[in-house]
Parts: C-alpha cells; sequence; structure tokens
C-alpha cells in the first residue's frame, strides 16, 4: 500500500511550484518540464480519472454523490503498488456531504499546507482567471466557492469544498493532523531550507547538493522561459500566462486601500493567526 501524502492550498497560493520543485528533486539532474509533473494523485479533481476509478459517470451524479465518493477515490490510489503518492488539492479539510471525512486518516500519512497573504493572492487568482480584482476578492469570501459547480457542468473539473480563504486556511491548521505549514513567503525568501523542511517532513533524503540543484532548476525565470517556449497545460485558458511572476507583496503597490480593506474584513481571523497583519 502507498503512503498518501497531501499538497494543500488555497488556490494560487504556490502549490503548483512545490510540486515542480519535488519533481526536479526527484530527478537526476535536477530539471523539470514543466508538462510533465503529473504523478498519482495531481489530478484528483478530473473528471477522467474519477470516472476511472469508481466505474461511474461524473456528469450523471449530483455533486455530493461526487464529493462522497472522494474518500473511495484516495483509497484505491493508496492501493496501488508505488512507494509514495502526493496528492494536491485545494478542497478544505472537512467531511463529506454523508460525513466520512473526505481525506481518510487511515491512509493519509502526512500533510502540507501552502500559505500566501490572502491579499497577493487576490492579485494573481484575478490574473489566472482573467478577472478583475474585485471578482478575486468577492470570490475569496464566498463560502460556497468551488462547491456550487454542479457535477454536471460541462468542463473537466468536478465540484470541490475550497470555501472562502480564511476557512480554507483554518480548516487545515486546526484540524489536519501531521501537518507542515509552509508560508509562501517564507519559501521564496529562503527556498532550500523550507524545502528541506518539506523533504524531511514527507519522508524523503536529499543532499544539499540535490536540494540546491532542484532549487536553480525551479527558478521563476525558468519556469517562465518553458511556458513562453512550449506553453503549460495547467494554465486557464483565460489567462495571459501561468507564472506570472511569484512576487512577494506586489498588493502593497497594486491594490487601492478599500480593496485592502474589504480581504482584511473577510479574511481578518487568519490573517491575524499568521502575521499577516
Amino acid at each position: 500500500m502507498s503512503a498518501i501524502h497531501i499538497l494543500a492550498s488555497y488556490p494560487k497560493s504556490g502549490s503548483t511550484w512545490i510540486r515542480l520543485l519535488l519533481t526536479g528533486l526527484l530527478s537526476e539532474t535536477g530539471d523539470v518540464d514543466i508538462n510533465s509533473i503529473d504523478t498519482p494523485g495531481w489530478n484528483l479533481r478530473a473528471r477522467s480519472w474519477f470516472d476511472d476509478v469508481t466505474g461511474l459517470y461524473s456528469y450523471a451524479l449530483s455533486a455530493d454523490a461526487v464529493l462522497d465518493l472522494i474518500p473511495s477515490i484516495y483509497r484505491s490510489l493508496a492501493a496501488e503498488d508505488q512507494p509514495w503518492a502526493l496528492v494536491k488539492t485545494h478542497s478544505q479539510f472537512k467531511k463529506t456531504p454523508s460525513g466520512e471525512w473526505m481525506l481518510p486518516s487511515d491512509i493519509v500519512s502526512k500533510s502540507i499546507y501552502v500559505v500566501r497573504d490572502p491579499r497577493d493572492v487576490a492579485i494573481s487568482f484575478a490574473h489566472h482567471n482573467a478577472r478583475d480584482v474585485d471578482w478575486a476578492i468577492k470570490t475569496m469570501a464566498d463560502p460556497l466557492y468551488g462547491s456550487k459547480l454542479s457535477a454536471r457542468s460541462p468542463g473537466e473539473r468536478l465540484p470541490l469544498a475550497i470555501g472562502t480563504w480564511n476557512d480554507n486556511v483554518e480548516s487545515w491548521i486546526d484540524a489536519s493532523p501531521d501537518l507542515l505549514v509552509v508560508r509562501y513567503e517564507d519559501m521564496s525568501a529562503e527556498p532550500i531550507q523550507n524545502l528541506r523542511h518539506i523533504i524531511s517532513h514527507v519522508g524523503l533524503t536529499a543532499g544539499d547538493d540535490d536540494i540546491a540543484r532542484a532549487v536553480e532548476g525551479c527558478r521563476f525565470d525558468r519556469l517562465q522561459e518553458q511556458e513562453r517556449q512550449f506553453g503549460f497545460i495547467e494554465k486557464s485558458p483565460e489567462a495571459t500566462r501561468f507564472f506570472r511572476g511569484g512576487r512577494v507583496g506586489e498588493w502593497v503597490e497594486t491594490l487601492t486601500s478599500e480593496q485592502v480593506d474589504r480581504i482584511v474584513a473577510t479574511q481578518r481571523p487568519m490573517m491575524t493567526r499568521l502575521g499577516y497583519l
């Protein structure tokens, strides 16, 4: 049985960068092909995988029925003959509509939660969806964000209980066992040290040279150049690019004081707990 580790975050908080860093770490050269980073678990929200694993047709199910089956997806992944699997999710750490934990404790080993200042998230979120920042601020304050998507809606994505930025962060920090919280800001300032913490948490081993190579191979300018040349399969169709810059503190020069106030008004509890205020 595989060891299942969870890499969770609110959208646009840096989990893709960490996936790339781990992929580079596991490669012999540290090089990463941004369009070849799928490992078991990356596409948990994909209809195709859901339908293959369950043998059901997701379009024929209600959103609640889809969410109720998510634990069986994890168990199917754990039953595969592989040393470990890292599953990315933007879901809250919560129970399914029928009352079972979406991430079953009997098969989940370790969890990593990547958190980023919601003022910077709002900017990145807006660009990713080709919408304005006011739309992003409103969406990040919507407790039903993600779960309102019908199982019968067109497209490849399935419903997911993402919710507000505050609720998403709080659900993981207060309820998830064996959790490592990684601040995007710390990861950006000291990537080698923080990547070392991550690999230690999930039970991997790597020398300092390997870690340094992975970090060098995943510099943002290198990722941007790859996307410029070859595109990126995870870029939304509406966005002009995925790897936009990853700057820390961009909100200071981009958001209006009124926009900042609205973010703080709806996300204050976890912003305060995490030192963003």
